[in-house]
C-alpha cells in the first residue's frame, strides 16, 4: 500500500500554520528518513499521516481510501499505519512486556493464543524475545524504544511512523535499532522516521523528505543531501562522505567508507586498528 498526503495544511490550536502545502509519497516497501530542523513539522507531518492529527486542509490516503476522521475509518487506518512517538514513555503502560505488546492486538478482539502469537513474532522481529517476561520499569532506554515499536509491529501494519527512534541510543543502541529496521524492511513493511542523524539517515534511507517552510522536499536521499541551498534552509549539515565526494569530484551518489578508501587508492576493505 502506498501512503500518500497531498497539499496538507495543519496548524494547532492558538499557532499558525505549521503545515503549508505538504505532500509526500510512501511507496510500499520504502524507507524513507524524513529531515528538518527542529520544530520545522516533522512531528505534525507523522501525526497527519497517521490520523492522529487532523488537517485543517488537504488529504492523507492510503491507495485510492482517503482518510476521514469517523471512528470507523479511523480505526480502519491505524490498523495498516502505526505511529510510534519519540519518547517511549508515552506509549508504555502495562507491566511488562508481554502484556503491552499484547494491548494492541487484544484491542482488535483477538483471542489470547493469537495475541501471544502476534506478540512473539513481534519480539523476534525486534530482536527482544529475551525481554518478554521483564518488567517495563526495568529496561533501558533503548529497550523501552524497541518494546513501544514491537507494541506497533504486533498490529501487523503496512506503514510504521518513527518518531526519532535512534534519539538518546549509544553507539550500539543505534546499530541494534537498525538491525531491526532492516528486518522490519525485508518483511515488506514501509518505514518512515524521523531523525535528526544524518549520517544514520543517509546509511538507511532510500529516499530523503525534507520539511523546510512548512512544506515538503522528497527525492533520492543522496540528491537531496548534496542540494546545498536546501540544507541550508532546513538547517541540515551535508554528511562527511557526501562532502568529501563533491570534494574529490567522485560521482554523485553515496559512498561508503570503503568505496572512498578504494577511490583514494588505498585497500577495499578498510581494516580497525588493534589495540
Amino acid at each position: 500500500m502506498t501512503l500518500t498526503a497531498t497539499e496538507l495544511f495543519a496548524s494547532y490550536q492558538g499557532t499558525g500554520p505549521v503545515l503549508r502545502d505538504a505532500s509526500c509519497v510512501l511507496p510500499r516497501g520504502s524507507r524513507i528518513a524524513l529531515l528538518g530542523a527542529n520544530g520545522s513539522g516533522k512531528t505534525t507531518l507523522l501525526r497527519c499521516l497517521s490520523g492522529a492529527h487532523r488537517p485543517d486542509s488537504g488529504q492523507v490516503r492510503l491507495d485510492d481510501q482517503v482518510l476521514t476522521y469517523d471512528r470507523p475509518h479511523l480505526r480502519a487506518h491505524r490498523r495498516q499505519v502505526q505511529l510510534v512517538l519519540q519518547d517511549p514513555d508515552d506509549q508504555l503502560f502495562s507491566a511488562d512486556v508481554t502484556q503491552d505488546v499484547a494491548f494492541g492486538p487484544l484491542n482488535l478482539g483477538l483471542d489470547e493464543s493469537q495475541a501471544r502469537a502476534r506478540v512473539r513474532e513481534a519480539l523476534d522481529l525486534l530482536g527482544i524475545t529475551h525481554l518478554a517476561d521483564r518488567a517495563t520499569h526495568q529496561l533501558s532506554h533503548g529497550e523501552r524504544k524497541r518494546v513501544t515499536i514491537a507494541g506497533a509491529v504486533a498490529m501487523r501494519p503496512t506503514v510504521l511512523l518513527l518518531d526519532e527512534p535512534t534519539a538518546g541510543l549509544d553507539p550500539h543502541g543505534v546499530a541494534e535499532m537498525r538491525v531491526a529496521l532492516d528486518r522490519l524492511t525485508a518483511q515488506g513493511t514501509t518505514i518512515a522516521l524521523a531523525t535528526h542523524d544524518i549520517d544514520f539517515a543517509l546509511s538507511w534511507a532510500e529516499q530523503a523528505a525534507v520539511v523546510v517552510d512548512g512544506g515538503v522536499r522528497q527525492g533520492p536521499i543522496a540528491t537531496m543531501l548534496r542540494d546545498a541551498a536546501l540544507l541550508d534552509a532546513a538547517r541540515l549539515r551535508q554528511p562527511w562522505q557526501l562532502e568529501l565526494a563533491v570534494r574529490l569530484g567522485l560521482a554523485s551518489r553515496a559512498w561508503s567508507m570503503d568505496e572512498l578508501v578504494a577511490a583514494l587508492g588505498g585497500p577495499a576493505t578498510c581494516d580497525r586498528p588493534t589495540a
